[in-house]
């Protein structure tokens, strides 16, 4: 059996929560990269989706 992945930095940890707390609540497929490449894009995904639901509030009704 693999080992878990353990980041050697101390900023993917927080990344790597968010996004495991997110396919928890939405029953999602846990297949993701843990590498700093898939870190990286899990960071973009996260900050894309803030702004467009921030975005989203600005547009009136």
């Amino acid at each position: 059996m693999d080992k878990p992945h353990k980041p050697k930095d101390s900023t993917s940890c927080g990344v790597l929560v968010c996004k495991i707390a997110e396919l928890l609540l939405t029953e999602g497929n846990m297949d993701f990269a843990v590498d700093n490449v898939g870190v990286n894009i899990l960071r973009a995904e996260m900050a894309s989706r803030l702004v467009d639901d921030w975005y989203a509030t600005l547009k009136p009704n």
